[in-house]
């Protein structure tokens, strides 16, 4: 059994594996977050999370743990830091030097490309793939290979400015909404609403959002706009964006498999709305809804492949 653990921005997640690799535990809390803000700091974040470990450690029930594996930094990169990790990192490793286990790290976004892949419909032979990293703070397109630690990336794309989280989360808002905003959007958005186009900014595979979030946010203000209409605009942009990056990191790199993970991706909408910028172009696959979403399932997929490799 490998306990996986991640203590991300906003969500305390605690995983368990057994040795086939099945999912025998799956425990998350999301931050708090007070109306009309639109995060957290983060010692608010190691706060909460301090608190949020031993609540949901304590419904793992009993199971003979023979290894821990821990996200301790948001990307594998030199200067990759955030304290909230160091919640993680600290109750991690005191519980396997307290039980005499073996102790793996790892990074929080290998988490996201792990559990993306587990279950998912691309060929496991499939050596070198893309990863897009779609979440409340990240918006990548990373070019992945396998290796013994989890995944070697580099990034190829993404946001220039905010990511599609941020904008998300940012109109959300403005319109009254609570943060995060995109779940509350996802149910508000109308396929069938096209009141409101906004102007898309992608260069090869870079995506730019600020320019239309000042538009919306303009919009807004002026008062004559329902949201229903705004969020479906919103949504459009962001898919679109997406999708068409996508389509031309896929052509520029000769890579036919994307990977597409993170929260934002875990809408059907915004999911739909970027498959239909690729047809006929890059094979898509995505993670399953449950675990697009902050988790530490892939964390802990991430530490059986080190303890294996023993």
């Amino acid at each position: 059994m490998i306990l996986g653990l991640d203590t991300s921005n906003y969500t305390t997640s605690v995983s368990v594996i057994d040795d086939n690799g099945t999912i025998v535990f799956d425990g998350r809390k999301l931050l708090p977050v007070k109306k009309g803000a639109r995060g957290l700091r983060q010692s608010e974040a190691v706060f909460e999370h301090i608190r949020n470990l031993p609540l949901i450690t304590a419904e793992i029930g009993i199971y003979k743990i023979d290894a821990v594996c821990v996200s301790v930094t948001p990307r594998r990169v030199d200067g990759s830091y955030m304290p909230c990790f160091l919640v993680g990192k600290n109750f991690g490793k005191s519980f396997a030097d307290i039980a005499g286990i073996r102790y793996f790290e790892t990074t929080h976004q290998e988490g996201h490309i792990a559990a993306a892949l587990h279950n998912s419909d691309m060929p496991e032979d499939t050596d070198e793939f893309i990863f897009v990293h779609i979440s409340g703070g990240t918006t990548e397109i990373l070019l992945c290979k396998k290796d013994n630690s989890g995944f070697i990336s580099d990034i190829i794309g993404g946001t220039a400015d905010i990511s599609a989280g941020q904008f998300i989360d940012r109109i959300g808002v403005s319109l009254g909404l609570g943060f995060p905003c995109g779940a509350e959007m996802d149910r508000l958005y109308n396929a069938h609403n096209r009141l409101l186009t906004l102007p898309t900014s992608v260069k090869g595979t870079s995506i730019s959002f600020s320019g239309v979030e000042t538009k919306i946010s303009s919009i807004i203000d002026e008062k004559n706009t329902d949201a229903e209409t705004i969020i479906s605009a919103v949504f459009r942009c962001v898919g679109r964006s997406i999708g068409r990056a996508i389509k031309n990191a896929s052509e520029i790199y000769g890579i036919k498999h994307v990977l597409i993970g993170g929260g934002v991706a875990s809408s059907n909408n915004i999911r739909s709305l970027i498959c239909a910028e690729n047809k006929r172009s890059a094979q898509l696959h995505f993670a399953e809804n449950g675990l697009s979403s902050d988790n530490a399932v892939g964390v802990a997929i991430i530490g059986k492949m080190m303890y294996e490799e023993m």
